[in-house]
């Protein structure tokens, strides 16, 4: 465990492996870098691993300002990375995080040798006006908060193993409400398709099933590498470690550094 400077506090992050070019992994909503550890597993020992706890996120600190912007949490990263003094990197982020690695690949391009996406949030800003209404109703409700959340949590684990649903539910109810609020507005109004569309470098987009809006990235980017991952929920690293694992390291391959 190695602690850095964030923009808004201390960043607790996790180092695994060794290689010349690293992979940082990006965990979602309420996640922390456990998320992560059974893919680190089936990973070569010759892939360095960096995973960092997001601010407000496992043992990192909560912003004193309560900002979970996207474009903060990129930033957060983009420092981590000159902490470590690493140049450039593949970034995989997953849900949240995804958009977190796509705000990174946005911001500083050449610093993201590839980009893989684990079930990334669709562009929400693409549906009917009025038609996320209640839900961003619900979310600032008091009485419908928790129902609200638990709502979204049971469509996304359609499909886990029994360990995902367990250690998912625990951390998605145990994450401060207002932190949980800010991050779900935030993600309603990202633009990742306008933030894909200036990076220039590989990506890959992974899907579970569950992932099959009109609005899902690969539904709005075909021209993108596009990989379904069948009998999985929404948190894939989790249930398929060493598929999650095949599927980066070969990724990694194919980039140089």
């Amino acid at each position: 465990m190695r602690t850095v400077r964030g923009t808004a506090g201390a960043i607790v992050l996790e180092e695994h492996g060794e290689g010349d070019l690293p992979i940082l992994m990006v965990h979602g909503m309420a996640g922390d870098a456990g998320f992560w550890r059974s893919t680190v597993a089936a990973l070569p020992t010759s892939r360095r691993v960096i995973i960092p706890e997001l601010r407000g996120h496992g043992r990192s600190a909560l912003p004193a300002d309560g900002d979970q912007s996207i474009a903060s949490h990129a930033a957060d990263l983009l420092g981590v990375l000159d902490q470590l003094e690493v140049e450039r990197c593949i970034v995989i982020g997953h849900s949240f995080g995804a958009s977190i690695a796509i705000e990174m690949a946005r911001m500083a391009p050449t610093r993201v040798a590839g980009l893989v996406i684990v079930d990334g949030a669709g562009d929400f800003t693409e549906l009917p006006a009025g038609a996320l209404a209640g839900f961003r109703t619900n979310l600032d409700s008091a009485d419908h908060f928790l129902e609200t959340v638990e709502g979204a949590i049971d469509v996304a684990l359609a499909g886990a193993q029994p360990a995902t649903e367990l250690k998912v539910r625990a951390a998605m109810l145990a994450a401060p409400h207002p932190m949980v609020r800010s991050i779900y507005h935030a993600l309603l109004g990202y633009r990742p398709t306008r933030a894909l569309a200036g990076y220039p470098g590989p990506a890959l987009l992974l899907s579970s099933p569950s992932n099959s809006a009109d609005f899902a990235l690969h539904a709005l980017l075909p021209e993108l590498p596009h990989e379904a991952v069948p009998g999985v929920s929404h948190w894939i690293m989790m249930d398929a470690p060493d598929e999650m694992a095949r599927i980066l390291d070969t990724f990694a391959l194919s980039i140089t550094s």
